[in-house]
């Protein structure tokens, strides 16, 4: 899903959700409000769009405890660290959790299921919290 919006190129946003329904619903607010949102499904769909596009916040679901979910953290951190990183996480923000996500490079995170005042102000914490180079 791909739409479009008034912002400038820093209100881009790069969605990666595995579930259909979240990542179509998630997309769906961004999008009513004013944000381009890509959505792609995997971190490897992710990490194809990162290297040909620019976006100013990527947001992706992340289960710590599997090594495959940790390929696009990486590989942000080490191509575009410039980008901030919004992880939603399945689990308890504990200290631990937490802990983990920041050392992966997770500017912000999100518990889910999430509702829309906090993935807005997640986003916009991220845009103007964090440069946007884009």
């Amino acid at each position: 899903m791909t739409t479009t919006g008034t912002r400038p190129p820093c209100g881009r946003i790069l969605l990666v959700e595995r579930r259909a329904p979240l990542r179509d619903t998630a997309a769906a607010w961004l999008s009513a409000n004013d944000y381009f949102v890509r959505a792609v499904a995997t971190h490897s769909e992710a990490i194809a769009e990162l290297a040909s596009n620019r976006y100013g916040v990527v947001i992706t679901d992340i289960n710590l405890d599997s090594a495959e979910e940790l390929t696009l953290p990486v590989w942000l951190s080490l191509k575009h660290p410039e980008i901030p990183l919004i992880g939603a996480l399945r689990e308890e923000l504990t200290p631990q959790a937490r802990g983990c996500a920041r050392q992966l490079g997770m500017r912000l995170l999100l518990v889910k299921p999430y509702r829309l005042p906090a993935l807005l102000d997640a986003v916009e914490c991220a845009f103007t919290t964090y440069a946007c180079n884009c």
